[in-house]
């Protein structure tokens, strides 16, 4: 009648002391650089500035139960099961097993009447994406040992680790090579000095797209405690000490737009390849790579992405029938277009005939080149298409595979 709990101990954000973090914080970031002027000097702050967050200082060590496999668990079983022993223990000693037994049946009972009702639940929950998302990552998730071996192109499958995961880099990341960290540490990484150092034009950009209250609004936007990328840092360290950071950040974020350049600290991504469902594990295009990107690079991403939403697409939006990555936009949204049409003239009696098109890897597929080409056509500035380029050539891709990376 036990419940086996395995634990592990980790340090649960949800429990960090905020008002101690503040703290160190303050006296961390009077190390950081106060002035920008080249690429050398956006390299040393932004280390300064990734140092800076002492956050498993502040964060107190706890017990981690893995209890997800029993969410059926509840207060009630828990005194049925506590009656139990009492009267089990009870019996031992004056040989009746009379209500032991009849309590022992009526906690059975009730523990399968809980099981039952939990998966009930959450398959009536199952619409909600979330539950779906953690549906499938379950499921998925004793698949995840087994992806050992991938099939090339000429038919023959890779032999070890290592080779699998060179092969779901090249179907997933065309054109990207593959390198090994410097015996230095990624730190030691020989860098492209870029020749760029902005012009009047540049920082006229950079102050329209990055601002007070537009960084605010960036950085407040994202869930406080979605997965960090490599460098540990959660959204809810930037908005815990938004106050102490907002001066450092915005220093940051316009230095790297203007310059055209993405330090190193923010270009390691972690990738994690889920299994898609119902899809051979043995095929390189059967596994969906999750990328996890720095949360700093992404606060910079996002405030360009809303001005261009403002600014260029307004001027020259995209064709009503584009659905990919726009808000409001899905593949629903495009089923229930094609759908509408065609229900039209079946509805007439009539014949309707449809073609469709698939091309493969369209998006991983696509050259960087040819990205910043349409951006230049659509009117972009080319201080933004600059650091576009940098910030999609210049990622270190980050995986891992039964213990090889």
């Amino acid at each position: 009648m036990g419940i086996d709990c395995s634990a592990e101990v980790h340090c649960n954000p949800r429990r960090t002391d905020w008002e101690s973090f503040r703290t160190d914080l303050l006296g961390s970031l009077c190390n950081v650089t106060d002035k920008i002027t080249n690429f050398m000097d956006l390299e040393t702050a932004s280390r300064q500035f990734q140092d800076a967050f002492a956050y498993n200082e502040n964060c107190p060590p706890t017990m981690k139960r893995n209890n997800r496999n029993i969410s059926w668990w509840n207060q009630d079983l828990a005194d049925r099961r506590r009656k139990v022993r009492r009267l089990f223990n009870a019996a031992k000693k004056s040989g009746n097993w009379t209500d032991c037994k009849r309590t022992l049946t009526d906690y059975n009972k009730a523990f399968r009447q809980a099981k039952r009702e939990s998966w009930r639940r959450h398959c009536e929950e199952i619409e909600k994406a979330p539950e779906c998302t953690r549906l499938h990552r379950i499921l998925s998730k004793g698949e995840q040992s087994a992806v050992s071996s991938i099939q090339h192109e000429n038919g023959e499958y890779t032999t070890t680790e290592k080779g699998t995961l060179e092969e779901l880099l090249r179907v997933h990341f065309p054109g990207s090579e593959i390198i090994l960290e410097p015996s230095g540490g990624w730190d030691g990484l020989e860098l492209e000095c870029p020749i760029w150092k902005g012009s009047r034009e540049d920082w006229a950009v950079c102050k329209r797209v990055i601002s007070y209250d537009k960084l605010k609004l960036a950085v407040f936007a994202f869930q406080p405690y979605k997965s960090p990328g490599i460098e540990g840092i959660m959204p809810i360290m930037l908005q815990q000490g938004f106050k102490l950071l907002a001066g450092g950040l915005l220093m940051l974020l316009r230095a790297s737009l203007v310059l055209g350049y993405i330090p190193i600290s923010w270009r390691h991504i972690r990738v994690v390849f889920i299994p898609k469902p119902g899809k051979p594990l043995s095929q390189a295009k059967s596994l969906r790579p999750i990328s996890f990107m720095s949360f700093i690079l992404k606060t910079l991403e996002k405030l360009l992405g809303r001005d261009i939403r403002g600014g260029v697409l307004v001027e020259k939006p995209l064709h009503q029938n584009w659905f990919a990555y726009r808000a409001g936009m899905s593949t629903e949204t495009a089923l229930f277009q094609v759908v509408n049409r065609l229900e039209k003239p079946l509805n007439q009696r009539e014949m309707a005939l449809g073609a469709f098109l698939d091309i493969e890897g369209a998006f991983d597929s696509t050259s960087f080149h040819a990205i910043i080409t349409a951006a230049r056509e659509c009117g972009l500035e080319e201080t933004c298409c600059r650091w576009v380029g940098s910030m999609l050539e210049s990622r270190l891709v980050h995986t891992s595979l039964m213990g090889s990376s």
